[in-house]
This record gives structure tokens, C-alpha cells and sequence, in this order.
């Protein structure tokens, strides 16, 4: 029986090294690579750093055909690889894409995604500067290494939250996920789903304006996207930073459509709100200061955007969640790829 997903990815770590060298290298283990230019090495944080991450949309896994066109696959893949140099406070650059296309897609949908290429590519602000074609058996992906630049000293990591910080989104939660859910589920028919939670699925938003403004504010301490669920990835950051941390369930910034559809089954829009991924916003940690929240909420209200406090972190090291006074342990649990239904084909039920 293979490791999960991240127990592979510690595996590679430890092989392969993670983490800040002193070369100022920061390698495997957070939500991109940074390498230092213009001269900077070890300490002196004064210069600029190439900042990389890869990510994919792979049929089957990520997305079936009849849930998103060519356009809109093409877009998707070009936020959620620069929600990874969101999280670090970076500026989008550069994007290499690669594509590996089974006999069933045509031109026309080849032409769609480019269309949707060019349109994901302007509205992160980034140029195509290569990649890959490929054929392959059957079904369609496509991978994305997206790059950004940012100074050193303003770079956002996992590994910065302190004991007492608070914890915040800079988005709503579980929308993808029920979506997806809904989609795969053979006793609904889409018409029921209300069509802000398809939009969720099929047009996330990389949050970097969000990301740059806390990472040149100086507020922000820890940052990671949220795409494997709220829960997994709070986990991540908080194994990096070593500390613990209690969620307000009550506090999670769920959208009123997700709430309405649902109303029914309020803990399962938690489950999905904790658990279910896909929302590519950000998670961040900050100090209880007041005034400097207040300041940040404004910088942010005139960039169009909002963010909510959802926890605190704790100096113990495990997660727990609270809801009515009631505190519990929070299993740090969301999507493996190498144990969990690929997204594209998990079965289930999901009663309006």
C-alpha cells in the first residue's frame, strides 16, 4: 500500500531538502520555491526572488468534460497555479503551460483554450513564455509553472505564525467543493445547484492583489493558499510554524446560496467549508492589533476584496474547532490525491 500524498511530499523533503538554506534558497515545503537574483544570498534580504510553482488540471481528477468547456479549463488553470504565488505575496510574472491532449479534442477546443489561456493569463497579469504539447491516449491535462517576483523581505511563508496570532480567509468556503460534489452525484440534476457554486468550481480567482498587500503591509505573519480544504492546509501552516489552533466554526465565511441550498444539512456545509478545498483563497495569520486590521481591512475594501477572522493560534499544538462554546478536536483532514476519489469521478449522493 503506497504513503498518502503528503506523506510522499515529506519523503521527497527530507531526500531532497526543504526549507531556507543559506543561500537563501527556500525549497520543498511551502507554497512555492525561492530563489534569490540580483546577488542576494543567506541573510541579506535586500534583493528580489524568483518565486515558481507548478500545479494541473488533469481529466478525471480535477474536472470532467461535461463540467467545464476548453475556455473556462484554460482560465481555471492559470488562477489556481498563481494562488500558490499569491500565498507568498509575490507578483505574477511569467507562466510556462504544458498540455497533453487525448485523440478526442478537436481544434475547436484546442482554439477555446487558448482563448481561455489569454484570458486567465491577463487577468493575473502574466505572460506565456513556453511550455509543452503532447498527445496522449485518451482523455485531456494541462500543467502550469507559474512565476513571480517579489522582494525577499516581503515574502509570506508558512512557517511565520506565532502563538496568539489571529487566523483569517481572505474568501468564502466550500462552494467548489459542494459543487463538485453535486455534479458527481447521480441523483441531482445540475438545474438544482445554484449557479454561484458552479462559478466557484469553474472560476476560481487567484487572490493576489489580496496577497501582495499583506505581504508589503508587514501585518501578515504565515500564508498558504486553501486548496486541498481549510482544515488540511491550516494544518500545513501550522506544522510549519509550530503551533496549534482553534477554529470558529461558527465565524466561517460561508456564501448565503451555499447556506440556502443547504439549509437542511448545516454540518455538512461545515464539512465542506473545512474540508472540501477547491476555494483557492487565501489563509493567513496576523497579530492582534487592532488598528493595524483595521488598516488593512481598508487597504483592502480599496482593492475590491475582504477578509474575516476564522481562529486563533495556539501555543499547543493541536487544531480544534468551536461552535456553541463547545470546544473538539479538528482532524487537519482534506483532499489526497493518492487516497481519496479522484475529483472528477467520486460517486455519492447529494440531496437538494
Amino acid at each position: 500500500m503506497r504513503s498518502g500524498e503528503f506523506e510522499w511530499i515529506d519523503q521527497l523533503a527530507r531526500r531532497f531538502g526543504s526549507g531556507k538554506r543559506n543561500d537563501g534558497l527556500v525549497g520543498i515545503g511551502d507554497d512555492a520555491a525561492v530563489i534569490p537574483v540580483g546577488g542576494s544570498t543567506g541573510e541579506d534580504l535586500s534583493g528580489d526572488a524568483i518565486v515558481i510553482s507548478v500545479d494541473a488540471q488533469v481529466e478525471g481528477v480535477h474536472f470532467r468534460p461535461e463540467w467545464i468547456g476548453y475556455h473556462d479549463l484554460a482560465r481555471r488553470l492559470l488562477h489556481i497555479g498563481f494562488s500558490d504565488i499569491a500565498a507568498m505575496g509575490a507578483r505574477a510574472q511569467y507562466a510556462l503551460v504544458s498540455v497533453e491532449a487525448g485523440s478526442g479534442c478537436e481544434q475547436a477546443d484546442l482554439d477555446a483554450f487558448t482563448d481561455g489561456m489569454q484570458s486567465g493569463l491577463e487577468e493575473v497579469g502574466a505572460r506565456l513564455i513556453g511550455g509543452n504539447v503532447s498527445a496522449r491516449g485518451g482523455g485531456f491535462s494541462a500543467h502550469v509553472t507559474a512565476i513571480g517576483r517579489q522582494k525577499q523581505s516581503y515574502l509570506l511563508y508558512r512557517s511565520g505564525a506565532h502563538s496568539g496570532d489571529g487566523i483569517y480567509v481572505t474568501g468564502h468556503l466550500g462552494s467548489a467543493s459542494a459543487a463538485i460534489r453535486a455534479l458527481s452525484a447521480p441523483t441531482i440534476k445540475n438545474q438544482t445547484i445554484p449557479q454561484s457554486l458552479f462559478e466557484a468550481y469553474r472560476h476560481p480567482r487567484a487572490h493576489l492583489r489580496e496577497g501582495l498587500a499583506l505581504a508589503e503591509s508587514g501585518w501578515a505573519t504565515a500564508a498558504i493558499d486553501i486548496s486541498d480544504g481549510l482544515s488540511a492546509d491550516l494544518g500545513h501552516l501550522c506544522g510549519a510554524s509550530g503551533i496549534g489552533a482553534i477554529i470558529e466554526l461558527e465565524d466561517l465565511p460561508i456564501s448565503d446560496a451555499l447556506r440556502s441550498w443547504r439549509a437542511n444539512d448545516p454540518q455538512g456545509v461545515h464539512d465542506w467549508a473545512l474540508r472540501g478545498g477547491e476555494d483557492y483563497v487565501l489563509l493567513f495569520t496576523a497579530p492582534a492589533d487592532p488598528a493595524k486590521e483595521a488598516l488593512m481591512r481598508r487597504n483592502f475594501a480599496e482593492i475590491g476584496a475582504s477578509f474575516w477572522r476564522v481562529g486563533t493560534a495556539t501555543s499547543e499544538t493541536q487544531l480544534r474547532s468551536r461552535r456553541a462554546g463547545q470546544i473538539r478536536p479538528l482532524e487537519p483532514r482534506g483532499y489526497d490525491h493518492f487516497r481519496d476519489s479522484p475529483r472528477g469521478t467520486q460517486g455519492g449522493t447529494v440531496n437538494p
